[in-house]
């Protein structure tokens, strides 16, 4: 059960466990009461058995794990302020369920205003490029996991990938991460639209190299529609007045049972040779059977090719097909396939617990099958 302190009853826990994306939402965290003070304690287990395959090194690698997928615990408060002004935080930490480690409060932590103007907020934070990823990706089905859609889309590796190689496609640095030292504005709805921005100011600036993103985002939620575009843009997070950009456009439709999305992205980053620059598209299913869903997605990039003549067939396509069943409103089981086919000079790797140690080798698939539980509190 939801541990609430002060009194104040909880109505969705959808709110909390994405962080709050909305400014005039936060407020229907607590039921959507007025005048509202109070904490919420809530959290996320998910636990899941997977097996990887993939190449490294000319050696097959087939490693079958037990993992822990964006497990968290966290707190989320409200004090009223009068005149319809609300002091806002959330404290939200990471769960390691599967080897009972974990970090205090590394997820989403900030204190902020709320109120008709919307909210700002101050801390650690998702950029807005990530707000958007439940439109066309595999958050419907709460699937984080070797599953996670995110592994070419914005080059989420996980721990396989250290190195970063001009002309390849893990040149491109992950533009969605958690960001620290951050300020963000999100607006109110109006008329079904809403949008955020934010500035982050990086942490292991040096001489000379003051690294820092900006980003933002516009969506437009109306009925079973939605479609949203988002950017994010850093500049001297790699090196000195270089800079890297993305801007990914997503929509989505639901009618009846069944919901399908489409999105395209176009990303860039500098190195000294030049820029590289990358096209991605995906499409996506989710039909619902009863307390279940089937989840299909499709994604294809494009070559990572340099301003001055680079490498080739750094594509890759990403299929994934899962099932999850609900066996109540706060625990589900899932199984699910995932297998990303990389062109011949191409080494991405799963986007979520990916296999640790070295990069799978250019051209190889990397393929992996899920069996896992979420519960809510």
């Amino acid at each position: 059960m939801n541990k609430l302190i002060s009194g104040v009853s909880l109505a969705a826990l959808g709110c909390m466990v994405s962080g709050i994306a909305h400014a005039d939402r936060f407020d229907d965290t607590f039921d959507g009461r007025t005048g509202t003070t109070g904490v919420i304690v809530y959290g996320v287990m998910n636990v899941d058995l997977d097996n990887v395959r993939t190449t490294h090194n000319g050696v097959g690698i087939n490693v079958t794990r037990e993992n822990s997928n964006s497990s968290r615990i966290g707190f989320l408060g409200m004090e009223d302020l009068g005149g319809g002004m609300s002091a806002i935080f959330q404290l939200e930490g990471k769960v390691g369920v599967n080897n009972g480690s974990g970090a205090l409060f590394a997820r989403e932590t900030f204190v902020g205003l709320a109120g008709n103007f919307g909210a700002a907020k101050l801390g650690n934070m998702d950029p807005p490029i990530d707000e958007i990823k439940n439109i066309v990706g595999n958050s419907t089905t709460f699937m984080t996991s070797i599953l996670s859609t995110e592994a070419i889309l914005n080059n989420n590796s996980g721990d396989a990938f250290g190195a970063s190689n001009a002309g390849k496609n893990n040149g491109f640095p992950v533009m969605n991460d958690t960001m620290p030292n951050s300020v963000k504005y999100e607006t109110p709805v109006f008329g079904g639209v809403y949008g955020s921005a934010m500035y982050s100011h990086l942490a292991n600036q040096g001489v000379g190299l003051v690294p820092h993103a900006v980003g933002a985002n516009i969506v437009y939620a109306g009925g079973p529609n939605k479609i949203a575009v988002a950017t994010s843009h850093d500049t001297s997070v790699f090196g000195s007045g270089l800079s890297d950009q993305v801007v990914t456009v997503a929509g989505s439709t639901i009618f009846g049972p069944m919901k399908v999305g489409l999105t395209y992205s176009r990303q860039s980053a500098d190195f000294v040779g030049g820029t590289v620059h990358r096209n991605y598209w995906a499409a996506s299913g989710t039909y619902s059977i009863g307390v279940g869903k089937i989840f299909a997605y499709y994604g294809k990039a494009g070559n990572g090719s340099l301003d001055n003549p680079g490498l080739s067939q750094t594509g890759a396509s990403f299929y994934e097909l899962s099932y999850s069943y609900l066996l109540s409103k706060r625990t589900t089981l899932y199984t699910g396939y995932v297998k990303i086919n990389n062109q011949a000079n191409a080494t991405y790797q799963i986007g979520v617990n990916g296999i640790s140690g070295g990069s799978t080798d250019a051209g190889t698939s990397v393929s992996g099958f899920i069996m896992g539980m979420r519960h809510t509190f």
